[in-house]
């Protein structure tokens, strides 16, 4: 599912992209709204995935739950990150967006080293029941993150990417 969704951002960058023919251009509006609509996505499954794992997590928190949000967690982290990739640099006003996103990919690394280091103490029943409460702060911890990057690229300054992020449909049901 996270490949597919990769791939038809991926495609949605590239079909709002400039054209081969040399009369056609894009809009900077048509491709701001292209880019911030795949990032609206990324951010989207990323915090969905995230709240299933700590769903998962609350619902009874076994050493294999424990080890199985954990790597659910990762994995979100690793495909959000790929898909930010995927989606590549914004097409203007590139700093500040660019910013907001490197700072939330150096957060999400912190949060993830911190719940490795959680899940490396655990190996008895009760050190389970003391990690899944820890491990739980450490994912609302990366939802509060995304919800930080999103509030940023939001407030970014007038212009093409502002419009953007106003007109991309995948933006509407994150608020940005």
């Amino acid at each position: 599912m996270r490949i597919l969704l990769a791939a038809g951002i991926v495609v949605l960058a590239v079909g709002c992209g400039s054209s081969s023919s040399k009369t056609e251009t894009t809009s900077p509006v048509a491709a701001a709204t292209a880019w911030a609509g795949g990032v609206c996505l990324a951010f989207s499954t990323y915090k969905s995935d995230l709240q299933q794992a700590a769903d998962a997590l609350k619902a009874g928190p076994s050493r294999t739950q424990l080890y199985s949000t954990v790597t659910a967690a990762k994995t979100a982290s690793t495909d959000f990150r790929s898909t930010l990739q995927a989606v590549g640099p914004p097409p203007a006003q590139a700093k500040p967006a660019q910013q907001a996103l490197q700072t939330l990919k150096n957060d999400i690394q912190d949060e993830v080293n911190a719940i490795k280091s959680i899940l490396d103490g655990v190996s008895s029943a009760s050190d389970v029941k003391a990690a899944a409460p820890k491990i739980g702060a450490e994912l609302d911890k990366l939802v509060a993150d995304l919800k930080q990057a999103g509030t940023t690229l939001k407030g970014l300054p007038s212009g093409t990417l502002e419009q953007g992020f106003q007109e991309a449909p995948n933006c509407k049901s994150l608020g940005v």
